[in-house]
């Protein structure tokens, strides 16, 4: 028996739910009666949510849609600091590690630097 590959599975999970979707979409725009218009829309859902849930649960989206915000205002700053990083001619090796150190996550926020942001003196 072949080995079951577990990604190649999710993937192509993903891949027939998209298939899904677009075949209803066809028979929903096709559909000569509302009523198999609206079947093939609530069931053009129903997939479209199977496939949000299937990419929460193997991690590809979180289980809280909201904290994709997060993740939007990380590409937002990224993007803008590699525009001031180009306007101002900085090494690609200055570019290349703060890239790095924003998708691994290693740039905190330095208490004492927030804190005398913030005006608080580090209280």
């Amino acid at each position: 028996m072949d080995e079951i590959d577990p990604v190649e599975i999710a993937r192509e999970a993903i891949a027939q739910l998209d298939a899904i979707v677009e075949d209803l979409a066809r028979i929903a725009d096709a559909a000569r009666h509302d009523a198999v218009r609206l079947g093939a829309l609530k069931a053009k859902r129903d997939a479209i949510t199977q496939r949000l849930i299937l990419l929460q649960t193997i991690g590809l989206l979180p289980c809280d849609l909201g904290m994709l915000r997060h993740e939007i205002d990380v590409r937002q700053v990224t993007k803008a600091f590699i525009a001031v990083l180009d306007r101002h001619n900085l090494a690609d090796e200055v570019e290349d590690d703060l890239l790095s150190a924003l998708r691994d996550g290693s740039i905190r926020r330095d208490a004492d630097v927030s804190s005398s942001i913030n005006g608080d003196g580090g209280s």
